[in-house]
């Protein structure tokens, strides 16, 4: 399974447009429960160089990224690609083309609300719960922190700071100065406290509050009536902020940074229509490299952006998890000379309007068009058990390679071997005894690659750890110009301790005398009629050419023989609609790979990404090295994931 999609837990669209009477704007609405999202820029509509925009806020469950990453169902970084998918939503009005859209991350906490109407913008926020363009939620509670200056001693203050943040988010670093600092660079605003002239705690408390005072910060200060030489600091207009915190070379002995009461809420944005990460600092983590884009030529595509880097910086914890702005890049909103009465200051921008682009917002009815953080990566493992080929001079080096793998299962788990864990283990390649029984008393000669034969051939190769429970190694054996070898066995331990014998039946490659032209037959061998809606089902896929043809001296198996594609893809689409569920990404990630082994393809689908109460079919593509092509095959497997009534 290397497909999960991560619905948006909040989403909303924000504006500054004019209201029916064309005097008030609509930015204290909100739309947070709308089934749909929109993005406009209207030029010109009220007035000559009038600006009218609407912005996309959307957010996702980070946590649930993260504990799926802890618990093995994600990979780990590097090997794991996140995309932003948000679905075109049909409208009846005009929509733009040649437009590029820009998403960024959101570097204030928001609310999303409990408003409908996008048409004349009538669920106002009041202040109250929701963000709109001017605020980012309710104005909630002032955070309160208290700083105590302890010591007399100036010089024990040089070069440290305080860190508040004011209610718009923004950081400022408080530094003092005893004739010889400089400012620290840990904040975007920093803001000298001139110590030099006092001699007393309560005189460098004094400074501090005065500094604070005559700064740009949303922040007010007074001296506390205890303890002694302290200044209480609170943010103006409530909400939650970072709490104030001090250098952390500092001690209790010097200086004393202590929150008195927590701020709660959202406040008001620190820009009208919102507050985005762009390139430098912005808060405490920079937004360099955040920022993605993607053009639109008709205006009818869905939103597709590769944003793993911006992801990973969440689950890492160096990025605040407030979701993504999506919204129109600055030369394509409207042009705007000044920012008053809502307008964003543009003096790049458009003067043309581009109106209007609309997606499926999470509340939608339609399942398959919501709002999703996919994550793609490949997990297709190629186990070369059944395929196994000895090394020719008709293959590349990469051809002669086979790749084998040991599965450890302990009471039908998956578990690494305890001597072993995620260390080496060896590997041995016999030829069978005279009845093909068990293996030879002595192992094989293998070979590295065709191409470097004459190197010096050995008998053991090292396995390496894979994943939990499951060993892999590769190897290249030469066929024996003197004696048949019908039967090999593979023999992994660990040096002291024997864990795994297994069996080969090689192959030799070998000319033709015409093109390959395969049509073959398929069927999912353990399909069901129904699978439940949180159910991760494997399908085994048995392949054969659909025109074999056996003959009397074909011996018959109880388990038939399974042809080996080495690179095939599935797909999903709803029976009802055609509509496809899921995609085959053939691309890098391969999301929708199957893997093989000794008894044929499979693969692993998790069927929360399917809407419960539908019939789906299951479609199959085998790449075809021949035509460079991916060719579907024509066989349809149809099974319904039930919807539960209790």
């Amino acid at each position: 399974m290397a497909l999960k999609r991560y619905k948006a837990n909040a989403d909303n669209t924000i504006v500054n447009t004019y209201l029916a009477d064309l005097s008030n704007r609509g930015t204290g609405s909100n739309s947070g429960q709308a089934d749909v999202m929109e993005i406009y820029s209207v030029y010109g509509r009220q007035s000559s160089g009038s600006q009218e925009l609407s912005r996309i806020l959307v957010n996702f469950p980070v946590s649930q990224i993260t504990t799926d990453r802890s618990s093995g169902k994600l990979p780990s970084s590097g090997s794991v690609k996140f995309y932003l998918r948000l679905f075109s939503a049909e409208s009846s009005k005009t929509v733009p083309k040649d437009f590029k859209l820009v998403v960024q991350p959101v570097s204030h906490s928001w609310q999303e609300g409990d408003g409908l109407d996008l048409e004349n913008y009538s669920d106002i926020t009041n202040n109250g719960t929701g963000s709109n363009w001017i605020n980012a939620g309710n104005r909630g509670r002032p955070e309160t922190s208290k700083v105590q200056f302890v010591t007399d001693t100036a010089s024990s203050y040089e070069d440290e700071y305080v860190l508040l943040t004011d209610s718009y988010r923004k950081l400022y670093a408080f530094w003092f100065n005893n004739g010889g600092g400089s400012a620290p660079d840990v904040a975007p605003d920093e803001v000298e406290v001139d110590i030099s002239a006092g001699s007393t705690a309560a005189e460098y408390s004094n400074k501090f509050k005065l500094a604070v005072l005559s700064s740009s910060a949303n922040i007010t200060a007074a001296s506390a009536s205890s303890p002694a030489a302290t200044t209480k600091t609170t943010n103006k207009l409530g909400g939650a902020v970072r709490a104030a915190t001090r250098d952390t070379s500092l001690s209790d002995s010097i200086l004393i940074v202590s929150t008195v009461i927590s701020g709660s809420g959202s406040g008001p944005w620190r820009n009208v229509g919102g507050d985005y990460m762009q390139t430098g600092r912005d808060g405490n983590a920079g937004g360099t490299g955040l920022t993605f884009t993607q053009r639109f030529s008709t205006g009818l595509e869905n939103v597709e952006i590769d944003i793993t880097k911006l992801v990973e910086r969440w689950l890492a914890g160096t990025t605040n998890t407030y979701g993504v702005g999506v919204r129109l890049s600055a030369s394509f909103e409207a042009y705007s000379k000044t920012a008053v009465s809502g307008t964003v200051k543009n003096v790049a921008g458009a003067k043309k309007s581009y109106y209007t682009k609309r997606f499926f917002a999470r509340g939608s009815q339609f399942f398959f068009k919501r709002p999703v953080l996919e994550a793609r990566w490949n997990s297709v493992r190629k186990d070369d058990r059944g395929d196994f080929y000895f090394s020719s001079s008709l293959g590349t080096d990469e051809d002669n390679m086979n790749t084998l793998y040991l599965y450890n299962y302990v009471r039908g788990r998956l578990r690494n071997i305890p001597a072993v864990g995620t260390g080496k283990l060896y590997v041995k390649l016999y030829s069978g005894s005279s009845d093909n029984t068990k293996p030879n008393t002595t192992p094989l000669r293998i070979h590295v690659p065709y191409s470097r034969s004459t190197d010096r051939p050995r008998t053991v190769y090292t396995a390496s750890w894979h994943s939990t429970g499951i060993y892999t190694c590769s190897v290249c054996l030469t066929k024996s110009a003197t004696r048949t070898v019908s039967n090999l066995y593979d023999v992994w331990y660990n040096g002291t301790t024997q864990y795994f014998t297994g069996s080969i039946l090689p192959k030799t490659l070998s000319p033709s005398n015409h093109s390959r032209e395969p049509v073959y037959y398929l069927n999912i061998t353990n399909l069901q009629r129904e699978y439940t809606p949180t159910q991760n089902a494997r399908f085994n896929l048995y392949v054969r050419n659909k025109y074999w043809d056996p003959t009397i001296y074909t011996k018959a198996n109880s388990t038939p023989a399974t042809t080996t594609i080495p690179s095939a893809s599935y797909r999903v689409s709803r029976i009802i609609d055609g509509l496809e569920a899921v995609p085959h990404y053939t691309g890098s990630n391969f999301a929708t790979g199957l893997s093989y082994d000794v008894s044929g393809n499979y693969f692993d689908l998790d069927m929360k990404l399917l809407q419960p109460g539908y019939e789906y079919a299951l479609r199959f593509a085998f790449y075809d090295p021949e035509l460079v092509a991916w060719q579907e095959q024509d066989e349809i497997f149809k099974f319904r994931v039930r919807k539960n009534e209790h």
